[in-house]
């Protein structure tokens, strides 16, 4: 469909599309036990594999997968190709709230990554931090609270929901609020940025039909608009426009209508769903592919983890100034694009940065290349309790 010499794959069973009932992907309730793109390395993918309790053909392993609730149980093993890592799952295990999931962490020795979870008196998550950096303190710290829906007017409705999410990014924090309708559908969202929004608009059977975007994190105009067209509960096209700070709306030819940096040229767009009614290919109106879309096995798009890590301390100066060195890789993932002729978009977002300040003689700040070519894409990212570093 899309030109390339080899079907991008995505199999359940490890025999890859020949069934083996020993080594079933999933169990019998239906759960899901193993998962791999077999071809990911020439077609690109969300992951290489995926295994839940034991990897097939480990015959030591006795992990079930889950437990008697329904809770994953560890371990939950990622294979090399995406960093070789086995993340574990801890549970509270109290009389109240057995099945609250209060830890996920990598159970690598060299790994610091790690995710601890707090949740209200009602059950809903409260926070989710990352491992202590040097500090002392979580490296990054989401926070939600909940309460009635703030309308626009001030007042509240008779719904409780997410009114309020902070971010606290190593040393900067800040807030992202949300406002609802009647119908308990997200109305507005409000960056921190003062003026800085999303509006969101509904027809009566509660499918978007319009969202009135903002062009970056800091500055709003032109504003970025996209009307959703629908067929049978399926939305099957958009079209991409901008308005002027004055709500005019430019001309729908216009080169640049991007939304926080996508970049994307005003126009219709033709979306391609999956079976389950999830977009997987884009086209604009000269029938080009503009979009590839993949998920993992949680249905997040296009998001391809790998675990990589200094040394927990690192000693001074290991780092280097140069990205035409090997010396001191982190990690080396390849992203390839579907077809020749598209483009891998990719932004990189680190777990924790915490070097030494980039303007000290210490040469042990991060960069982003491309390896093919070992040329910098991104340099000089770093310095003491940076946070999650995009």
């Amino acid at each position: 469909m899309a030109g390339g010499g080899t079907p991008h794959r995505e199999t359940f069973n490890p025999s890859d599309f020949a069934y083996d009932p020993s080594k079933p992907g999933y169990d019998q309730l239906l759960r899901v036990e193993h998962a791999e793109q077999p071809y990911r390395d020439t077609v690109g993918g969300a992951y290489n594999e995926r295994d839940f309790g034991c990897a097939p053909g480990n015959s030591s392993c006795t992990s079930l997968g889950y437990d008697g609730r329904g809770n994953r149980l560890p371990p939950e093993a990622i294979t090399a190709g995406d960093g070789g890592a086995t993340m574990a799952y801890a549970y509270d295990g109290g009389a109240f709230q057995p099945d609250e999931l209060i830890e996920l962490a990598s159970q690598e020795s060299t790994s610091d990554v790690r995710y601890q979870f707090t949740y209200d008196a009602d059950g809903r998550v409260a926070t989710k931090a990352w491992h202590d950096d040097s500090t002392g303190t979580p490296a990054h710290e989401l926070s939600w609270a909940y309460g009635l829906a703030w309308g626009l007017d001030g007042g509240s409705s008779s719904i409780e929901n997410i009114k309020t999410v902070t971010i606290q990014d190593g040393q900067t924090s800040v807030n992202y609020n949300y406002y609802y309708d009647a119908f308990n559908r997200r109305r507005y969202k409000a960056y921190p940025t003062a003026g800085v929004s999303d509006e969101y608009f509904y027809d009566l059977g509660h499918q978007m039909l319009e969202q009135r975007g903002t062009d970056s994190l800091t500055g709003a105009t032109p504003y970025p608009e996209d009307d959703y067209i629908w067929l049978d509960g399926r939305a099957v096209a958009y079209v991409r426009g901008q308005l002027t700070s004055a709500f005019h709306r430019n001309a729908d030819t216009t080169a640049n209508c991007s939304e926080l940096g996508d970049k994307l040229p005003c126009g219709i767009y033709f979306v391609v769903t999956d079976h389950l009614g999830k977009p997987t290919i884009a086209l604009n109106d000269s029938r080009q592919i503009v979009g590839v879309y993949d998920y993992d096995l949680f249905g997040a798009m296009n998001r391809y983890g790998y675990e990589g890590d200094t040394a927990h301390p690192y000693s001074a100066s290991t780092g280097t100034s140069t990205c035409g060195t090997d010396a001191a890789v982190i990690a080396d993932l390849t992203e390839r694009p579907i077809t020749k002729g598209l483009s891998v978009d990719l932004r990189t977002r680190m777990h924790v940065v915490d070097t030494a300040a980039v303007g000290s003689t210490d040469k042990d700040y991060a960069m982003v290349r491309d390896g093919d070519t070992k040329t910098c894409l991104v340099t000089k990212i770093g310095g003491p309790h940076d946070g999650a570093n995009v």
